[in-house]
């Protein structure tokens, strides 16, 4: 699976790049909203979309350093709070605070 940009499609908005210059990560297009909601959009490659159309689910998996559980949600359209998406002017921060 893949992280894809533009994360909307029909979109011209201002991405965020999350670990954009990081060795570590792969980098991660995204749209974030005001109120902290963030989008990314993944393409499946042939073998894992058949696997998917064959079983009919995906598997989640979520680091959380033994920290809480952030909401997660997952959708094979736009969710309706990006129709009238409106990007932050400000860039996701580049180094974690000690």
């Amino acid at each position: 699976m893949q992280a894809v940009s533009p994360v909307i499609p029909q979109g011209n908005d201002q991405e965020s790049i999350i670990a954009e210059n990081h060795p570590v990560y792969m980098p991660l297009p995204t749209l974030r909203r005001e109120d902290g909601v963030v989008l990314t959009r993944w393409r499946l490659d042939e073998a894992e979309l058949e696997m998917v159309t064959r079983q009919g689910y995906l598997y989640v998996s979520l680091i959380t350093s033994d920290g809480k559980i952030q909401p997660l949600k997952l959708t094979a359209d736009i969710p309706p709070e990006f129709e009238n998406f409106t990007p932050l002017d400000d860039e996701w921060p580049t180094e974690i605070g000690g």
